[in-house]
């Protein structure tokens, strides 16, 4: 439970490039109808990595500091996106562009 006092049903992988996923997605979506569900949240979630190459951050860059602070992706993707005195030091310019960490 959550929060919002609700609980995981169910999850399901979506491959949005393969349109026979939508299909199935709309029957797991009727099947909860039929069982008498009337509303459910859909959470989206993504690759961090997915993230970090459609944002332009440096997927080197990324993966030394993942080594060196030894923490979760999505920490690090979330420090890279943050804003504040890492903003002002050009962190984000030197993340994106692939300049040589010192």
């Amino acid at each position: 439970m959550n929060k919002d006092k609700s609980v995981l049903l169910k999850s399901i992988a979506v491959d949005l490039k393969d349109d026979d996923n939508f299909e199935k997605l709309i029957q797991e979506l009727k099947s909860l109808r039929t069982k008498g569900y009337g509303k459910i949240n859909i959470l989206v979630y993504k690759s961090v990595l997915d993230e970090v190459r459609l944002t332009g951050i440096d997927e080197t860059v990324f993966n030394k500091i993942k080594k060196i602070q030894d923490l979760p992706d999505y920490v690090i993707l979330d420090f890279i996106k943050s804003k504040g005195t890492v903003k002002n030091k050009d962190f984000r310019k030197r993340v994106t562009k692939a300049y040589e960490i010192s």
